[in-house]
This record gives structure tokens, C-alpha cells and sequence, in this order.
């Protein structure tokens, strides 16, 4: 019974834990774009993939919008990984 209520506690808290980031997050879904938004999400072509295959998540992971910041490969993965599931 222990057990039990220690995995009830932590799920609550999980789930507390996500409500405030969500609450803390929210305002910012609605804002522009900004910055390097441009260059690195909206002008970057090879993050907007339709497929999940090799080719397309390493181009997506390599590609340098305008530049700057190429040892960022997994970021614009991950970039290229929401577009693709949103």
C-alpha cells in the first residue's frame, strides 16, 4: 500500500508539475516571431519534412538556415520533428 500511494504522489506532482509549465508557456504561443525565428523556422525549408525517412531528418538535422549555429543538429531536428507531427 506503500508503493501505491508513493505512485499516486508522484503522478499528482507530475501532473502539477505540467499544468505549470503549460500556464507558464501559454502566453508565448500566441506571440510573433522573432529574432532568428525567420531564418531558422519560417525560411527553412529542409525542417518542413512530410516524411520520416533517413534522408529528410538529416537534412533537417544539418541544415543552417542562415548560417548561423550548425552544431545545433539536434535542435533543428527536433524542429523539423514538431512540424512534422503539428
Amino acid at each position: 500500500m506503500h508503493t501505491k500511494g508513493r505512485r499516486l504522489t508522484h503522478l499528482v506532482l507530475l501532473a502539477a508539475l505540467g499544468v505549470g509549465v503549460f500556464l507558464v508557456y501559454s502566453p508565448g504561443l500566441q506571440g510573433p516571431f522573432v529574432f532568428d525565428d525567420y531564418p531558422n523556422f519560417v525560411s527553412n525549408k529542409l525542417i518542413q519534412i512530410d516524411a520520416l525517412d533517413s534522408e529528410q531528418l538529416r537534412d533537417a538535422a544539418f541544415s543552417y538556415g542562415n548560417g548561423s549555429y550548425p552544431h545545433r543538429g539536434l535542435a533543428r531536428l527536433s524542429f523539423a520533428l514538431n512540424y512534422h507531427f503539428a
